[in-house]
């Protein structure tokens, strides 16, 4: 893992460097249901997160880079 993630409820899936960008991912069972974390930074605000069941209706509305970055995650995730 390239960053420092301080939450004990999330599991870590893997790596990837993407768009030049190190980012780790991780998924967490929150109040919400299962959610991905994308983590591209190791200060606490540097994330992306979404719930896993909201991500296929949000990844056609989204940025290129932050989709293939939650795409990349996704499939980790179901390939876990």
């Amino acid at each position: 893992m390239f960053h420092t993630h301080d939450c004990d409820k999330c599991e870590a899936l893997g790596s990837a460097i993407l768009k030049l960008k190190r980012l780790d991912f991780y998924y967490c069972a929150d109040a919400l249901g299962l959610t991905l974390v994308v983590r591209f930074g190791s200060n606490g605000e540097d994330y992306s997160s979404s719930p896993i069941r909201y991500l296929p209706a949000i990844l056609q509305s989204i940025d290129p880079v932050t989709g293939a970055a939650y795409r990349y995650g996704l499939d980790l995730y179901n390939n876990r």
